[in-house]
């Protein structure tokens, strides 16, 4: 639930920045806006996406019931788990599961709806921030303030976008990939899975470093 919120936190930066920079009609309907309301605001998209997320992974969430349509074998010779085994609780998501009334393999429609919403959740923050970056590039050529201002901007800007790039590439990249690259290609990670989610651990400390490097001040 909590995984991507970190993104939606970036979207509001990128909201904030846009606000700061682009003297639209954003600007002119937020005038009146406190931080309270933001922060009201913000609650509420957060509480409404965490529940979407939620009701997702509940929805094509598979438990035990669906045991005996898993490859036992594999789960047993990497993990050491028998999946068949009443007493062991996991939680797993298919994308294909196995008629019994037919002995065919088939994809799960409620898997889909899955993959859908959270893909289109996160599409929306990712259209926030795309949208915010396209805007503040042209006004942020043309402030009509100091030298000194602009570069601040600016920098402030870039430094905006490194934090998104980081966790893109060391966080939600090898998540997307442990999730899609099995639904649209039958390939089977494996242990290179493992590996995978072991990178999003390198996401905090890179993110601090790079930071602490890419803002002179610090």
């Amino acid at each position: 639930m909590t995984y991507y919120e970190t993104f939606n936190v970036l979207a509001f930066h990128f909201i904030y920045r846009y606000r700061a920079i682009v003297q639209g009609k954003f600007h002119g309907w937020t005038i009146n806006v406190r931080l309270g309301h933001w922060l009201s605001l913000a609650a509420a998209f957060l509480i409404a996406h965490s529940s979407l997320t939620v009701w997702a992974m509940s929805y094509s969430s598979v438990t035990n019931a669906y045991s005996p349509s898993l490859n036992a074998s594999t789960f047993i010779s990497l993990y050491g788990v028998n999946t068949s085994d009443p007493t062991i609780g996991y939680v797993a998501i298919e994308f294909r599961r196995l008629n019994h009334a037919t002995g065919l393999e088939e994809y799960d429609a409620s898997t889909f709806v899955t993959f859908a919403v959270i893909m289109a959740l996160f599409g929306f923050s990712s259209s926030v921030m795309v949208f915010c970056s396209v805007s503040i590039i042209e006004p942020l050529k043309n402030m009509n303030v100091s030298t000194a201002m602009i570069s601040q901007q600016r920098l402030f800007f870039r430094s905006l976008l490194v934090q998104t790039l980081i966790p893109c590439v060391f966080s939600y990249l090898p998540v997307c990939v442990i999730w899609l690259l099995p639904l649209f290609t039958c390939v089977a990670l494996g242990p290179f899975g493992n590996i995978l989610i072991m990178i999003t651990a390198l996401y905090p400390s890179v993110d601090a470093n790079m930071i602490i490097l890419f803002i002179p001040a610090y």
